[in-house]
């Protein structure tokens, strides 16, 4: 997180939930903040509320970059089959996937699930 103030209050709650996190403190990464995978949607769910506030709004959207076609199927299939609403739009040159920030709990735990299932096929 940009904002050191929000970057200590989703530490704090990362804390209070048992999240275990390390921030990085050298190079090009420091001061970025690596999680377990296991702990992803949680993570996600905590920085939208350190971000937008602890009520999901409707008139706010989310997104995600899909880096290749894999991904984008990946992620279309998994929208389907959880009834979320969503399009694909390409933002200066890039593709992502965006949804409603009313379904932001639910989508973090696709994001979860699709990362755990590369993670998995890599092995």
């Amino acid at each position: 997180m940009a904002d050191p103030a929000k970057q200590a209050l989703a530490l704090t709650r990362f804390d209070e939930e048992g999240i275990q996190y390390e921030v990085q403190s050298e190079g090009a990464s420091e001061g970025m903040v690596v999680t377990l995978l296991k702990d992803q949607a949680r993570v996600d769910g905590i920085t939208r509320e350190v971000h937008s506030g602890p009520e999901l709004s409707s008139t706010t959207w989310e997104t995600a970059v899909l880096l290749n076609d894999d991904m984008q199927a990946r992620y279309e299939a998994a929208f389907e089959k959880a009834g979320i609403d969503y399009s694909i739009v390409t933002h200066e040159g890039t593709k992502q996937i965006e949804w409603n920030q009313l379904d932001g709990p639910k989508v973090d735990l696709i994001n979860q699930r699709i990362a755990e299932q590369i993670v998995a096929e890599r092995k």
